[in-house]
């Protein structure tokens, strides 16, 4: 999206933004070097870096080696200078609260549990008091945060402020956003778990580079996926872009809750992994949607095959959920191939609950992707099998609160 850019001031803002962002993928550098990667003047330069300094965003953090004459100073981001909240409410009854600093490292968490006995804004309140303690253990001033992230159980309507489709009743249809702005005192962004591994993802490349065109398919609760083009997040006009659990490639004609059969999201998430392997001979009974990766996790509960007995059941090679990997696994890469023929990404990633299994399931994805993308003979489409995507997620809320953050 450009950025207009109407007097002196805002000017300024901008620049200096821009070098607070080039900072936080590159290590310590000289005034002169910084001057020549984002193409401002060294007087220009010299000035941000000073008022950052005395801000304390930047910090001295050494001398560069020279061979004689006046030796330059090295400066670098202080990334404790400035935290963001994050709240993770993608797990029902189960909520996590983090502080993070400028880079998305995470400083301090706290996880809030309720035992689905809480009002949404009895838990805000709880949310509040928590991320209280955090900054009193830190010795800073809550309202020093330059914003909250959300990472949101369902799809934020910017037009009404109300998530909708949540998968946690709690929010559905309420005005998260402004019940934490009044709470918190803070500017309040959210997103969906998709939007923000892509965002994340697209900061994810050697050297603080970006990525413009970037494809992050999760699978967990439900099935989404994150999509930038062009260097933008697409999200639509109204924040429904990228919305692709109802496409009808399903092959089982399973029924979603959209009232149809054959959407995608029925086989994709755990309970579909479980449905198809409990067909397939390998589990007693149908287990439905719960907290945390879509099925019930841990040890078989009255007789019922659980998510870490499908697990250690592909670990073990049994051919009945292998054979529930091969089906799956094909599926996700005719849904992949969907999204390659139409957004030509330069990379794909694929993360959630099947990270338990990725050197398992990767040939069948693979395989079905390149038998379908346009062009194959051309290039072949690197896919990342992301490990770590909580990690992303909370990268993804300090993104998107640093894109929101005016600099004065």
């Amino acid at each position: 999206m450009r950025t207009t850019i109407q007097n002196t001031a805002e000017l300024r803002s901008f620049n200096m933004k821009r070098l607070i962002d080039y900072s936080r993928g590159h290590g310590a550098m000289t005034k002169k070097a910084l001057s020549d990667a984002l193409e401002l003047s060294f007087a220009t330069v010299s000035n941000i870096c000073n008022q950052l300094l005395e801000d304390g965003i930047l910090q001295e953090t050494g001398i560069e080696s020279s061979s004689g004459g006046r030796i330059p100073k090295l400066v670098s981001l202080s990334g404790m200078s400035r935290l963001t909240i994050c709240l993770y409410l993608l797990r029902r009854d189960v909520y996590d609260i983090s502080v993070a600093d400028l880079s998305g490292r995470e400083i301090r968490t706290e996880i809030v549990r309720t035992g689905g006995t809480l009002t949404m804004d009895e838990l805000i309140g709880r949310f509040k008091s928590a991320s209280d303690r955090m900054f009193a253990d830190l010795g800073r001033d809550p309202h020093s945060a330059i914003g909250v992230a959300v990472a949101a159980p369902g799809i934020f309507n910017a037009e009404t402020g109300c998530l909708i489709n949540s998968t946690d009743p709690i929010f559905e249809n309420r005005p998260l956003k402004a019940a934490l702005e009044n709470a918190f005192g803070l500017p309040v962004s959210i997103e969906n778990e998709s939007n923000l591994l892509v965002t994340a993802a697209s900061r994810s490349l050697e050297a603080g580079k970006r990525s413009r065109d970037l494809v992050y398919l999760y699978i967990g609760d439900g099935v989404g996926v994150g999509i930038v083009s062009g260097g933008n997040l697409v999200t639509g006009s109204r924040g429904f872009g990228g919305e692709i659990e109802h496409l009808p490639i399903g092959s089982r004609n399973y029924e979603c809750y959209c009232g149809n059969t054959g959407c995608v999201e029925p086989e994709l998430i755990g309970s579909g992994f479980l449905r198809k392997w409990f067909e397939a001979g390998g589990g007693t009974q149908v287990l439905g949607t719960a907290s945390g990766s879509g099925v019930e996790s841990g040890a078989a509960v009255n007789g019922a095959a659980s998510w870490d007995d499908f697990v250690a059941a592909v670990r073990r090679k049994r051919p009945d959920a292998l054979a529930v990997v091969d089906e799956n696994g094909r599926l996700i890469g005719k849904l992949l191939s969907v999204l390659v023929n139409i957004f030509d990404p330069e990379v794909l990633y694929v993360g959630g609950i099947i990270e338990g299994f990725f050197d398992a399931i990767r040939p069948s994805i693979l395989s079905e992707l390149d038998s379908r993308v346009v062009a194959k003979d051309r290039r072949s489409v690197p896919v990342v099998f992301d490990a770590d995507y909580h990690a992303m997620v909370l990268k993804g809320c300090t993104e998107l609160v640093f894109s929101a953050w005016h600099v004065q």
